[in-house]
């Protein structure tokens, strides 16, 4: 439960992170947002920083907004999504293929446990 909260949160503090930049600026921080939610801070060196969660990798986070969706379900909309009144652009974090592998024996035989993709979708910026 404790790695399957930690990765809820990571996706979560992701959506957040990029929420505030446009997806069109040329410094959009997807890497620096990726280096927070696998190491909790801006810049890391693989390898040598420790993970927050065992097992997670920049290549299980996608990113989708309304410039790129391609990594998420086609029938999502990220951009001008209606609002109440209004439209907003989404931007969605997601960390899919995560194997969780117990460090205590689990009686039966059990390996590892494959955890259905986890998303965060929140408003961003225009």
């Amino acid at each position: 439960m404790m790695t399957y909260n930690n990765i809820v949160k990571a996706t979560r503090d992701g959506a957040r992170y990029l929420s505030g930049f446009d997806p069109a600026d040329s410094r959009y921080p997807v890497a620096r947002m990726k280096s927070r939610m696998i190491y909790g801070r801006d810049s890391a060196t693989p390898g040598v920083d420790p993970p927050i969660v065992p097992g997670l990798t920049d290549a299980m986070i996608k990113v989708c907004d309304r410039l790129d969706s391609s990594q998420c379900d086609p029938s999502l909309q990220f951009a001008a999504v209606p609002s109440g009144p209004s439209v907003v652009n989404l931007v969605r974090v997601e960390v899919s293929g995560y194997q969780f592998v117990s460090i205590f024996p689990i009686p039966g035989g059990l390996g590892a446990i494959s955890f259905e993709p986890i998303s965060t979708t929140m408003a961003q910026v225009n």
